[in-house]
């Protein structure tokens, strides 16, 4: 009953004894604990009831050495490490008994590897850094000459918009004009026609016919004026569209120029960015190889290190540095020992 409540109140999930397989719910096992109990209230043959209790009682022994083992478990890991910290620390203090010279020969060799990969990757993010600097002090300068150029063009674009609208007036204004002038002269005809008309008339009364005819030569010359104005105008619009026309074309052409200069240094800039893409890209490939490396030679070592650290456990030689791991040590394996003890 108090293995029962034990259980009950441990909140836990174990796992297979030896720490391997699949986790077990504690809710499953207190189920099946409450289930077995009550059949053993249940059964009255004492036998049945002792072979169902000793079945219980084995349960919970899994139970414990599952948990036992489990703590064991983690205190040989913690152990090793302390002994390949032992190791690492003796290599560094120079304690190198005899039996250990070929391991320290090895110990060498690794670590100037490990010591190459760690140069390789110190000078492959020093490139890196440089090549992300250098970009952004070319981008930088590229984006401000561009921005530069925007500036340029802006106010040549405004004053191109504006002078190809007075051209654009001017044309209308010349199309106008000539349609004013047949119009004009249309009228003159008719108006001179008319007066010719008038003065043939013998049958109008003749206050009729001055009146007439007065009118007639008043529209006459108006309609003479005003062609002589548009006349004078047009005459004048071809002059002021041949000087407007060459404006517009040489703002047309330094449009050109600068929109070109606009376009390639953009171009330059996307080939530039691009190009540091793809070197940041292999730089980083680069970085990748050297750190994998270094972490193998770093695996190697740390194994090395610990074929080291039990020489040095073995022979315990004095040192204030390692003594206060050979006391860790010699704890981590009382508490094995102690859990070892505990085991059914």
């Amino acid at each position: 009953m108090n293995l029962l409540l034990h259980l009950l109140f441990s909140g836990v999930v174990v796992e297979a004894e030896g720490g391997k397989g699949n986790p077990v719910s504690f809710t499953l096992i207190l189920i099946l604990i409450i289930v077995v109990l009550v059949t053993i209230l249940l059964i009255r043959d004492k036998k049945i009831r002792e072979k169902v209790k000793g079945g219980f009682q084995f349960i919970g022994r899994k139970i414990k050495n599952s948990r036992i083992n489990s703590k064991i478990e983690k205190e040989e890991k913690g152990l090793l490490e302390l002994i390949t910290k032992l190791g690492s620390n003796g290599y560094e203090n120079r304690l190198f008994p005899d039996s250990s010279l070929e391991i320290i020969d090895k110990i060498k060799k690794e670590r100037e590897i490990a010591g190459k990969f760690e140069s390789a990757l110190d000078d492959t993010e020093k490139k890196i850094e440089k090549l992300k600097s250098e970009h952004e002090i070319f981008t930088s300068l590229k984006k401000s000459n561009i921005e530069n150029e925007y500036k340029v063009k802006e106010p040549i674009t405004t004053k191109y918009k504006e002078v190809s609208r007075i051209l654009s007036d001017l044309k209308k204004e010349s199309e106008e004009n000539e349609r004013k002038i047949i119009k004009i002269g249309k009228g003159i005809d008719k108006a001179e026609a008319e007066i010719e008309r008038l003065l043939k008339d013998g049958l109008l009364d003749p206050d009729e016919r001055e009146g007439r005819k007065e009118r007639e030569e008043k529209t006459l010359i108006e309609l003479k004026q005003e062609l002589s104005d548009r006349t004078m105008k047009e005459v004048s619009i071809p002059g002021e569209i041949s000087i407007i026309d060459k404006e517009e074309k040489g703002l047309r052409s330094e449009l050109d120029i600068i929109e070109k200069k606009i376009e390639k240094q953009e171009t330059e800039l996307k080939e530039a960015e691009k190009e540091h893409e793809n070197k940041i890209a292999e730089l980083v490939k680069e970085k990748g190889h050297f750190i994998a490396e270094k972490a193998k030679s770093n695996i190697t070592l740390k194994a090395i290190y610990e074929d080291l650290g039990k020489i040095l456990d073995k022979e315990r030689p004095d040192n204030k540095d390692l003594s206060v791991i050979y006391i860790d040590i010699d704890r981590a394996r009382e508490r094995i020992k102690n859990l070892r003890s505990q085991l059914q």
